[in-house]
């Protein structure tokens, strides 16, 4: 990670290769512009909320009312063994959630937000082994993956 978090390397030159080719990449490939971008990421290791399936919020006008939008197509459609309850996002200002926590660079979903046409940028965080009391194994992670796409087709045909 050092310098920087590689989900903080979305402003100035950044530094990692990842944030680098997305930042080259996806403006070209969504040149009629990006309706929704994802952010899967793992919080903290363990312990209190690091061990839910959450989305974190962006203080951007309108992304916490889209935000909820996802989330509840999302519940609506689950059927893995991963699931989100929404009441478990993270508004902006809350917790961790805060202007301070991102000094030190932007994240992806506060760079996705600036692409042409967006309608959602968000950070899903999805924890490394226990989500909600539910194992992080390949097969649960697919089916969250499924469960996921349903939710992205539903929320782009609105």
């Amino acid at each position: 990670r050092a310098p920087r978090d590689h989900n903080r390397d979305y402003d100035g030159e950044s530094i990692h290769a990842a944030p680098r080719a997305l930042r080259s990449l996806v403006p070209a490939w969504a040149e009629d512009g990006l309706a929704l971008a994802l952010d899967l990421h793992c919080p903290y290791i363990k312990g209190g909320m690091n061990e839910s399936l959450y989305f974190v919020g962006l203080e951007a006008p309108g992304q916490w009312e889209a935000l909820t939008e996802f989330s509840r197509l999302l519940e609506a459609v689950q059927t893995g063994p991963i699931v989100l309850d929404a009441a478990n996002n993270l508004p902006f200002g809350e917790s961790w959630n805060t202007a301070e926590n991102y000094a030190g660079g932007k994240s992806f979903a506060r760079w996705a937000f600036e692409q042409p046409g967006i309608k959602l940028a968000a950070t899903l965080e999805v924890p490394y082994a226990n989500a909600g009391g539910t194992d992080v194994t390949p097969e649960s992670a697919r089916a969250l993956g499924h469960d996921l796409a349903k939710a992205i087709r539903g929320f782009l045909e609105r």
